[in-house]
């Protein structure tokens, strides 16, 4: 892969890549890259963060949709922080029970 700068030095005019040589096509299918503004001293920890994000993400989806609690209006600053700590504090949970489970050999569940 290869970032040719544009009309500054931080900014990518061309972003060009190939697949290395006896690559399948239909292999590469499904594959996407990460661009971040943060540095990462290598491509496992920018993975590692975004593999944490979508985890949240999914924490989120599953605590809201299974619930029906879409789309959630609060009138108060009050209530939109304890709504949030309520969320936060069952993300913690969950992914608690997540490490717990996989401890002790369970299979993951998404």
């Amino acid at each position: 892969m290869t970032a040719a700068t544009g009309t500054s030095p931080r900014a990518v005019g061309a972003l060009t890549w190939a697949a290395k040589p006896g690559t399948d096509r239909d292999a590469l299918c499904g594959s996407y890259c990460l661009r971040s503004n943060l540095r990462f001293p290598g491509a496992a920890e920018m993975r590692e963060l975004y593999t944490g994000l979508t985890n949240a993400e999914d924490g989120f989806r599953c605590l809201k949709t299974g619930l029906g609690l879409r789309p959630v209006r609060h009138q108060t600053s009050g209530r939109v922080r304890a709504h949030i700590f309520i969320i936060v504090l069952a993300l913690h949970l969950l992914a608690f029970l997540k490490k717990r489970l996989a401890e002790v050999g369970a299979p993951p569940h998404t």
